[in-house]
């Protein structure tokens, strides 16, 4: 098959775009030690959408540009600063769904590497799920 052809008798319906494990320094926490210092989050994304015509012509407009959605987590990871990862995970997810209308759902895992407490864990972290208007998974 080469581009922009479609043979297929079969139907496209939904695919999942996914960023996985974007590890991204800010300043996030409860902790005044945590307001001070920049600490390692890794987030990943699952966005759910039509992915038919980026499937069938080979478009990026019919699908979510990963790269600018990772740069858009890195800007808010960066650039804002919450006292919860909650907060991170919900502003992330509600920011991309607002500037990607094709998102039908989102899936945002943010983990605090390596949390400043007296267990050794490797992360602590939080899922957020957003669905556009009233669809659920």
């Amino acid at each position: 098959m080469t581009k922009g052809t479609n043979s297929s008798s079969f139907a496209i319906e939904l695919g999942v775009v996914e960023v996985r494990d974007l590890v991204v320094r800010g300043i996030h926490g409860l902790l005044p030690s945590e307001r001070l210092t920049p600490q390692d989050f890794s987030i990943s994304l699952k966005m759910r959408l039509s992915i038919q015509d980026a499937a069938l012509y080979d478009d990026i407009s019919g699908t979510v540009d990963y790269s600018l959605a990772a740069t858009i987590v890195e800007e808010i990871v960066q650039g804002m600063s919450f006292d919860l990862v909650e907060r991170l995970g919900y502003v992330i997810a509600l920011t991309l769904m607002e500037r990607f209308d094709t998102i039908l759902s989102i899936w945002v895992l943010v983990k605090k590497l390596r949390p400043p407490m007296p267990s050794d864990l490797a992360y602590v972290g939080v899922e957020v799920t957003l669905n556009r208007n009233g669809e659920s998974d």
